[in-house]
C-alpha cells in the first residue's frame, strides 16, 4: 500500500497526544483547505482505501465511489501520460524502500 497527502494552505495544528489525535487534526486540515490524503494499494487501478479532504472538489467523484474501485479507478482520472510513470516512480520507491 502506498500513502499520500496533498495539501494546499496547510495551517498549524497543535501536536497530537495519540493516533486518534492525528488522524482528527488532519481531517481538519483537509476539510478547511482544498486538498485531500488518501492510501491506495499499489496496483495498476491505484485502488483507493482511504480517502478524506475535498476529493470532490478536487476530482469530481465522490470518494464513496473511489473506494475500492466501487464505479471508477483512480487511474482513470490520472492523464495516460502521467499514469505510467507515476507508477514506476512509485515502485522505485517501494524498491529502495524510501518515501
Amino acid at each position: 500500500m502506498t500513502a499520500s497527502l496533498a495539501m494546499s494552505g496547510v495551517a498549524r495544528a497543535p501536536a497530537p497526544t495519540s493516533s486518534d489525535d492525528g488522524f482528527a487534526i488532519m481531517r481538519s486540515i483537509m476539510e478547511a483547505s482544498q486538498s485531500f490524503a488518501y492510501r491506495c494499494d499499489n496496483d495498476e487501478d491505484v485502488t483507493m482505501r482511504y480517502l478524506t479532504g475535498s476529493v470532490e472538489e478536487i476530482t469530481g467523484c465522490r470518494a464513496e465511489d473511489l473506494l475500492g474501485n466501487r464505479t471508477r479507478t483512480y487511474a482513470s482520472l490520472c492523464h495516460p501520460e502521467d499514469l505510467r510513470p507515476m507508477i514506476d516512480q512509485v515502485d522505485a520507491a517501494i524498491a529502495e524502500r524510501r518515501p
